[in-house]
Protein backbone atom coordinates (compact mmCIF):
# COMPACT_ATOMS: atom_id res chain seq x y z
CA UNK A 1 0.00 0.00 0.00
CA UNK A 2 3.34 2.67 0.70
CA UNK A 3 4.52 1.55 -2.42
CA UNK A 4 1.65 2.33 -4.63
CA UNK A 5 0.95 5.58 -2.64
CA UNK A 6 4.56 6.75 -3.88
CA UNK A 7 3.97 5.57 -7.40
CA UNK A 8 0.70 7.38 -7.32
CA UNK A 9 2.17 10.73 -6.28
CA UNK A 10 5.21 9.62 -8.70
CA UNK A 11 3.09 9.84 -11.57
CA UNK A 12 1.61 12.99 -10.70
CA UNK A 13 4.44 14.81 -10.75
CA UNK A 14 4.25 15.51 -7.02
CA UNK A 15 7.57 15.36 -4.35
CA UNK A 16 7.37 12.15 -2.98
CA UNK A 17 9.90 12.92 -0.29
CA UNK A 18 7.78 15.50 1.30
CA UNK A 19 4.24 15.40 0.58
CA UNK A 20 1.39 12.39 0.72
CA UNK A 21 -2.33 13.01 -0.68
CA UNK A 22 -4.72 14.89 1.09
CA UNK A 23 -8.42 12.41 1.20
CA UNK A 24 -10.13 13.90 4.24
CA UNK A 25 -10.16 17.08 6.07
CA UNK A 26 -10.85 17.22 9.57
CA UNK A 27 -14.05 19.36 11.34
CA UNK A 28 -13.06 23.24 11.51
CA UNK A 29 -14.03 25.79 13.78
CA UNK A 30 -13.16 29.10 13.85
CA UNK A 31 -10.60 28.73 16.17
CA UNK A 32 -8.99 27.11 13.03
CA UNK A 33 -6.42 29.11 10.69
CA UNK A 34 -6.52 29.47 7.15
CA UNK A 35 -3.45 31.13 4.70
CA UNK A 36 -3.32 32.19 1.37
CA UNK A 37 0.18 32.18 -0.01
CA UNK A 38 1.30 34.85 -2.18
CA UNK A 39 5.36 32.52 -2.87
CA UNK A 40 6.16 31.95 -6.19
CA UNK A 41 4.92 28.15 -6.66
CA UNK A 42 7.65 25.80 -6.20
CA UNK A 43 8.15 23.20 -9.17
CA UNK A 44 10.29 21.20 -6.86
CA UNK A 45 7.31 20.77 -4.55
CA UNK A 46 4.35 21.03 -6.89
CA UNK A 47 5.60 20.22 -10.37
CA UNK A 48 6.74 17.85 -12.70
CA UNK A 49 10.98 17.53 -13.60
CA UNK A 50 9.91 18.87 -17.47
CA UNK A 51 8.15 21.64 -15.98
CA UNK A 52 9.28 25.55 -15.46
CA UNK A 53 8.81 27.72 -12.74
CA UNK A 54 8.89 31.46 -13.83
CA UNK A 55 10.41 33.12 -10.65
CA UNK A 56 8.02 35.72 -8.32
CA UNK A 57 5.13 34.65 -9.93
CA UNK A 58 2.48 31.69 -9.31
CA UNK A 59 2.86 30.10 -12.83
CA UNK A 60 4.29 26.57 -13.58
CA UNK A 61 4.56 25.89 -17.32
CA UNK A 62 5.19 22.32 -18.79
CA UNK A 63 4.21 19.38 -21.34
CA UNK A 64 0.54 18.01 -21.65
CA UNK A 65 0.30 14.73 -19.28
CA UNK A 66 -1.22 13.47 -22.69
CA UNK A 67 2.36 12.91 -24.01
CA UNK A 68 4.62 13.29 -21.70
CA UNK A 69 8.45 13.07 -22.30
CA UNK A 70 9.89 9.31 -21.78
CA UNK A 71 12.85 10.74 -20.26
CA UNK A 72 10.87 12.70 -17.84
CA UNK A 73 12.75 15.57 -18.24
CA UNK A 74 12.21 17.47 -22.10
CA UNK A 75 13.47 20.62 -23.51
CA UNK A 76 10.63 24.17 -23.49
CA UNK A 77 10.11 25.47 -26.43
CA UNK A 78 12.00 28.23 -27.51
CA UNK A 79 8.65 30.47 -27.51
CA UNK A 80 7.93 29.74 -23.76
CA UNK A 81 12.18 29.96 -22.97
CA UNK A 82 11.50 33.52 -24.14
CA UNK A 83 8.29 34.75 -22.19
CA UNK A 84 10.19 33.02 -19.07
CA UNK A 85 13.13 34.34 -19.33
CA UNK A 86 14.03 37.56 -21.41
CA UNK A 87 12.37 40.28 -24.02
CA UNK A 88 14.70 39.73 -26.43
CA UNK A 89 14.97 38.62 -30.01
CA UNK A 90 12.51 37.07 -32.59
CA UNK A 91 9.69 36.49 -29.75
CA UNK A 92 9.82 40.11 -28.20
CA UNK A 93 6.42 40.81 -29.58
CA UNK A 94 4.57 37.88 -28.04
CA UNK A 95 7.06 38.62 -24.71
CA UNK A 96 5.58 42.11 -24.32
CA UNK A 97 1.96 41.06 -24.67
CA UNK A 98 2.54 38.29 -21.85
CA UNK A 99 5.06 39.83 -19.89
CA UNK A 100 1.95 39.67 -17.31
CA UNK A 101 2.73 36.26 -16.57
CA UNK A 102 6.07 37.18 -15.13
CA UNK A 103 4.35 38.55 -12.05
CA UNK A 104 1.23 36.85 -11.78
CA UNK A 105 0.37 36.22 -8.08
CA UNK A 106 -3.23 35.45 -7.61
CA UNK A 107 -3.57 34.97 -3.90
CA UNK A 108 -5.30 38.62 -3.43
CA UNK A 109 -8.15 37.19 -5.20
CA UNK A 110 -8.46 33.53 -3.57
CA UNK A 111 -8.46 35.83 -0.25
CA UNK A 112 -11.38 38.26 -1.24
CA UNK A 113 -13.08 34.72 -2.50
CA UNK A 114 -12.76 32.78 0.10
CA UNK A 115 -13.95 35.55 2.33
CA UNK A 116 -17.28 36.09 0.58
CA UNK A 117 -18.12 32.04 0.05
CA UNK A 118 -16.77 30.33 3.19
CA UNK A 119 -19.36 32.21 5.62
CA UNK A 120 -21.96 31.83 2.98
CA UNK A 121 -21.18 28.04 3.41
CA UNK A 122 -21.03 28.37 7.18
CA UNK A 123 -17.05 27.69 6.89
CA UNK A 124 -15.58 29.85 9.50
CA UNK A 125 -11.51 29.54 9.38
CA UNK A 126 -9.74 32.44 10.25
CA UNK A 127 -7.35 33.56 7.75
CA UNK A 128 -3.90 34.75 9.06
CA UNK A 129 -0.76 35.67 6.99
CA UNK A 130 1.50 32.79 8.32
CA UNK A 131 3.08 29.83 7.18
CA UNK A 132 1.95 27.85 9.75
CA UNK A 133 -1.91 27.32 9.61
CA UNK A 134 -4.11 24.51 9.72
CA UNK A 135 -4.63 24.68 6.47
CA UNK A 136 -2.65 26.22 3.45
CA UNK A 137 -4.17 27.19 -0.18
CA UNK A 138 -1.48 27.63 -2.77
CA UNK A 139 -2.59 29.07 -6.00
CA UNK A 140 -1.27 28.98 -9.53
CA UNK A 141 -1.89 28.48 -13.19
CA UNK A 142 -0.20 25.75 -15.14
CA UNK A 143 -0.09 26.89 -18.94
CA UNK A 144 0.64 23.43 -21.00
CA UNK A 145 3.51 24.48 -23.62
CA UNK A 146 2.06 21.27 -25.63
CA UNK A 147 1.04 22.59 -29.26
CA UNK A 148 -1.03 19.22 -29.59
CA UNK A 149 -3.26 19.91 -26.43
CA UNK A 150 -2.88 23.24 -25.08
CA UNK A 151 -4.75 24.38 -21.99
CA UNK A 152 -4.55 25.99 -19.12
CA UNK A 153 -5.00 24.53 -15.32
CA UNK A 154 -5.83 26.90 -12.70
CA UNK A 155 -4.89 25.46 -9.56
CA UNK A 156 -5.66 25.95 -5.81
CA UNK A 157 -3.39 23.69 -3.79
CA UNK A 158 -4.47 22.19 -0.51
CA UNK A 159 -1.89 21.66 1.79
CA UNK A 160 -2.49 20.10 5.78
CA UNK A 161 1.07 19.41 7.18
CA UNK A 162 2.65 17.75 3.80
CA UNK A 163 -0.53 15.80 2.85
CA UNK A 164 -1.92 18.27 -0.60
CA UNK A 165 -5.27 17.79 -2.74
CA UNK A 166 -4.69 19.96 -6.01
CA UNK A 167 -8.03 21.54 -7.34
CA UNK A 168 -7.75 22.59 -11.04
CA UNK A 169 -9.91 24.58 -13.20
CA UNK A 170 -9.19 23.41 -16.87
CA UNK A 171 -9.39 26.29 -20.02
CA UNK A 172 -9.19 25.55 -23.72
CA UNK A 173 -10.35 29.34 -24.57
CA UNK A 174 -6.83 29.64 -26.15
CA UNK A 175 -5.14 27.40 -28.80
CA UNK A 176 -2.03 28.40 -28.40
CA UNK A 177 0.57 30.10 -25.74
CA UNK A 178 0.65 32.72 -28.57
CA UNK A 179 -3.24 33.43 -28.22
CA UNK A 180 -3.16 34.42 -24.74
CA UNK A 181 -3.86 38.22 -24.17
CA UNK A 182 -3.92 39.50 -20.87
CA UNK A 183 -7.75 40.84 -20.41
CA UNK A 184 -9.39 37.97 -21.46
CA UNK A 185 -7.09 35.82 -19.48
CA UNK A 186 -8.06 38.00 -16.63
CA UNK A 187 -11.45 37.11 -17.41
CA UNK A 188 -11.06 33.50 -17.41
CA UNK A 189 -9.40 33.47 -14.19
CA UNK A 190 -11.83 35.16 -12.25
CA UNK A 191 -14.65 32.28 -13.10
CA UNK A 192 -11.87 29.57 -12.56
CA UNK A 193 -10.98 30.85 -9.12
CA UNK A 194 -14.60 31.28 -8.27
CA UNK A 195 -15.10 27.69 -9.19
CA UNK A 196 -12.64 26.40 -7.37
CA UNK A 197 -12.98 28.45 -3.94
CA UNK A 198 -16.84 26.91 -4.57
CA UNK A 199 -15.31 23.38 -5.12
CA UNK A 200 -13.07 23.81 -1.80
CA UNK A 201 -15.75 24.95 0.33
CA UNK A 202 -18.20 21.59 -1.39
CA UNK A 203 -15.30 19.34 -0.31
CA UNK A 204 -14.63 21.07 2.90
CA UNK A 205 -18.61 20.73 4.07
CA UNK A 206 -17.96 17.07 2.74
CA UNK A 207 -20.51 17.49 -0.03
CA UNK A 208 -18.65 15.58 -2.78
CA UNK A 209 -17.83 12.06 -2.12
CA UNK A 210 -14.91 10.44 -5.67
CA UNK A 211 -16.21 7.79 -5.10
CA UNK A 212 -19.81 8.29 -6.39
CA UNK A 213 -19.66 8.28 -9.86
CA UNK A 214 -22.49 9.65 -11.65
CA UNK A 215 -23.29 8.24 -15.20
CA UNK A 216 -25.13 11.09 -16.40
CA UNK A 217 -22.53 13.98 -15.70
CA UNK A 218 -20.14 11.30 -17.16
CA UNK A 219 -21.98 11.57 -20.70
CA UNK A 220 -22.73 15.59 -20.52
CA UNK A 221 -19.21 16.59 -19.07
CA UNK A 222 -16.98 14.81 -21.16
CA UNK A 223 -17.97 16.48 -24.05
CA UNK A 224 -15.99 19.00 -22.46
CA UNK A 225 -12.93 17.22 -20.61
CA UNK A 226 -12.71 14.81 -23.02
CA UNK A 227 -12.37 11.36 -21.50
CA UNK A 228 -8.54 11.40 -20.67
CA UNK A 229 -6.98 13.20 -18.47
CA UNK A 230 -2.92 11.71 -19.11
CA UNK A 231 -1.14 8.48 -19.43
CA UNK A 232 1.35 6.83 -16.79
CA UNK A 233 2.75 4.33 -19.42
CA UNK A 234 1.61 3.86 -23.23
CA UNK A 235 -1.01 1.05 -21.74
CA UNK A 236 -1.84 2.79 -18.68
CA UNK A 237 -4.24 5.67 -18.81
CA UNK A 238 -5.55 8.35 -16.29
CA UNK A 239 -9.85 9.10 -17.33
CA UNK A 240 -11.39 11.91 -15.44
CA UNK A 241 -14.45 10.34 -13.65
CA UNK A 242 -16.89 12.96 -13.04
CA UNK A 243 -18.73 12.30 -9.84
CA UNK A 244 -22.06 12.95 -7.88
CA UNK A 245 -22.56 16.23 -6.29
CA UNK A 246 -26.07 18.28 -5.45
CA UNK A 247 -25.10 21.17 -7.89
CA UNK A 248 -24.94 18.81 -10.67
CA UNK A 249 -21.33 20.81 -11.49
CA UNK A 250 -18.76 19.09 -13.84
CA UNK A 251 -16.72 17.58 -11.17
CA UNK A 252 -14.38 14.90 -11.65
CA UNK A 253 -11.72 12.68 -10.26
CA UNK A 254 -8.65 10.78 -11.87
CA UNK A 255 -8.27 7.03 -11.86
CA UNK A 256 -6.10 5.18 -14.29
CA UNK A 257 -6.77 2.08 -15.49
CA UNK A 258 -5.15 -0.36 -12.66
CA UNK A 259 -7.77 1.40 -10.18
CA UNK A 260 -5.40 3.95 -9.15
CA UNK A 261 -6.79 7.22 -7.73
CA UNK A 262 -4.88 10.83 -7.21
CA UNK A 263 -5.06 14.24 -5.31
CA UNK A 264 -6.10 16.22 -8.03
CA UNK A 265 -10.27 17.10 -8.11
CA UNK A 266 -11.40 18.85 -11.75
CA UNK A 267 -14.35 21.25 -12.41
CA UNK A 268 -15.16 22.70 -15.83
CA UNK A 269 -17.08 25.52 -17.18
CA UNK A 270 -21.06 24.48 -15.94
CA UNK A 271 -22.04 27.44 -19.46
CA UNK A 272 -20.19 25.32 -21.06
CA UNK A 273 -21.97 22.24 -19.97
CA UNK A 274 -25.21 22.86 -20.41
CA UNK A 275 -24.73 24.52 -23.77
Amino acid sequence: MMFKSLIIILTMGLSACVTRPLTNYPTYTAENTISISSNAISKARYGKPADKSIANSQVLIGPSPINPPNSGIAPLTSLITTIAFSGTGANKGTYNKLNFLNSLNFSNQVEERIKQNFPEQNIHLKIIHSDQPDLKIIPFVFISSSPKDFFLDFTLVSEIKNKIKLYKYRDRSFNKVEDINEEKFRVIADTALNELVELLAMDLNKEIDLKKLDQNLQTKCEKISGKTWGKITPINKVNFYFIENKKNYCIAALKDGLGGTFPQVYIFNQKLASS
